[in-house]
């Protein structure tokens, strides 16, 4: 049916696995908004929640529900897993920290603002020991300026916050976030900014 997404499963050397379909097709369903691995399986999200999918045979291990909104990013580290969620309702958005084994709630990562345009769990990553969160439509410094919110992946502790070098109004810093090794990269306002973590 139209729009109901599909994840495609591929070697590292370029070859096509497998093509994942939504075990329960809905028009607009959104299976494929986002994307996380955690060890050999594929976390991916829909409007629904998560599915914990075996690639190798395709067949959906473990859903994890996230309501009340559907999630816009995700993460996994060891045996957690973070479910961002960009406007759950107001605009606010919230980001989940979830057991992996059998997807408890753990508790809801904190936005420091807690504001409702905030847009806080947009953009999610995992890092050594961490979950990165992206907040773009946060105000710190300006209206919209944006912040990435750094926590601790066991407990859910806010480590620290990363504020935009060069702020600018509506600049969205935190639409995006990557990390790697010991940096975390961050975009804003269509232009990305590398940091070290």
């Amino acid at each position: 049916g139209p729009f109901q997404g599909a994840v495609y499963v591929f070697a590292r050397s370029g070859g096509l696995l497998r093509t994942l379909i939504d075990p329960v097709p809905l028009p607009f369903g959104g299976f494929g908004v986002a994307l996380a691995t955690l060890g050999d399986s594929a976390l991916v999200a829909d409007g629904a929640g998560v599915a914990r999918v075996d690639p190798a045979s395709g067949r959906v291990i473990q859903h994890l529900d996230v309501a009340p909104s559907g999630p816009t990013s995700l993460g996994a580290a060891g045996h957690r897993v973070v479910v961002g969620t960009d406007g759950a309702g107001d605009g606010g958005g919230r980001a989940v920290l979830l057991d992996a084994d059998d997807g408890t709630p753990i508790r809801t990562l904190a936005d420091p603002l807690d504001r409702p345009h905030d847009r806080f769990g947009t953009a999610v990553t995992s890092a050594d020991g961490a979950f990165v969160v992206g907040a773009p439509g946060a105000d710190w410094l300006v209206p919209g300026g944006g912040a990435v919110h750094v926590f601790d992946a066991a407990t859910g502790e806010r480590l620290h916050s990363i504020l935009p070098p060069a702020p600018a109004a509506g600049g969205s810093f935190g639409q995006q976030v990557a990390t790697g090794g010991d940096l975390l990269v961050a975009t804003r306002d269509r232009k990305s900014t590398r940091l070290n973590s």
